[in-house]
């Protein structure tokens, strides 16, 4: 049997990891190891990590001061030793079947991916495409309806082989907070077989908070994450059979996140001086403009009238938020 690498990154997660590392243990596929990443907890975690350890000797726990998931995942590669790795964030749990499915699925091609459970304020929605269940060729359609339906961004639906990891030096970048698992996975994928498997049982659930959006959430380097990620998709998509272009779907998705990334400046403009929120929205507007300059014909005319009635829907919040201070000024006078 292959031994597989679960790594965990773990941060403040004393009332989850418990139940995360239980669903672990009760899997029917029992040669694994777990590399615990304590990315500086605070709370009780590092008790309850060291218990489990206690209990069982497949356990590793590494702990590092505190410097996000992505160094906390490289950390977890870098020590694991299994022939497989794959990931699991500490506030989801897994079904017994969960890894016994991605060993299944791996025989013969390079990547093993999962339908999903997303768990959010009490509903269950499974994520899912066509369940295929067999090797089969990546190519531009399958990636575009992959990307679009939510299965292939995240990390912790998959198995991943730990050679191609090491000798592509694969690993997560730090620099950045959003769009970091959908860019492990293109740069995975591009240096693969291209071969992948989709399994249509859901063995992952995954617990979707309902408290922090892309919206609301600030990313101080939102517009770059987005930016990257979309040019690590186009490597992969650009090394795809067939010639012709179905990428029009996908554009549009990013374009929709790039308006997000400006509205994400504006909801938090407190957070900064007047003099970094214009020129951070000046550069933003001339980033898009060039995006939408030269994918123009493949994101379609009436997306791009979107994208500028949304312009001028956007400048009425200087209008309204001005109008506010106003007011504030007059009343507390």
């Amino acid at each position: 049997m292959k031994l597989v690498s679960i790594i965990i990154p773990i941060y403040n997660a004393e009332e989850s990891i418990k139940a995360c590392l239980e669903s672990i243990f009760a899997q029917d596929y029992q040669r694994f190891e777990v590399i615990a990443i304590d990315d500086g907890s605070t709370d009780g975690t590092p008790a309850v990590l060291d218990n489990c350890k206690q209990a069982d000797g497949r356990v590793k726990v590494i702990r590092q001061m505190n410097a996000g998931v992505s160094a906390a995942r490289n950390r977890g590669i870098d020590a694991s030793s299994g022939d497989y790795v794959t990931f699991v964030d500490c506030d989801d749990t897994l079904l017994p079947n969960h890894i016994s499915n991605l060993v299944n699925s791996i025989s013969d091609v390079d990547l093993a991916i999962t339908s999903y459970l997303r768990c959010e304020d009490r509903r269950m929605t499974s994520v899912t495409t066509h369940a295929v269940n067999t090797s089969i060729p990546l190519d531009k359609t399958l990636l575009t309806t992959l990307f679009r339906s939510g299965l292939l961004s995240p990390v912790w639906n998959k198995l991943f082989k730990k050679s191609i990891l090491d000798g592509q030096s694969i690993r997560f970048d730090i620099r950045h907070g959003l769009g970091e698992d959908a860019s492990f996975v293109f740069q995975y994928l591009l240096h693969s077989n291209k071969n992948i498997c989709i399994s249509g049982t859901a063995s992952y659930k995954y617990a979707q908070s309902s408290g922090g959006t892309l919206s609301t959430k600030f990313v101080p380097n939102f517009q770059a994450c987005i930016i990257e990620e979309f040019e690590n998709f186009i490597l992969l998509y650009r090394s795809l059979p067939p010639l012709n272009n179905e990428i029009s779907p996908v554009l549009r998705d990013y374009l929709a996140a790039l308006i997000v990334s400006m509205d994400n400046l504006y909801i938090h403009k407190a957070e900064m001086s007047g003099t970094d929120y214009r020129r951070l929205i000046k550069a933003c507007k001339t980033e898009i403009e060039k995006w939408v300059k030269c994918y123009r014909k493949e994101i379609g005319f009436d997306a791009i009238i979107i994208w500028r009635a949304w312009c001028v829907t956007h400048g009425l919040h200087y209008v309204d938020y001005y109008i506010r201070v106003l007011v504030k000024a007059i009343l507390q006078k």
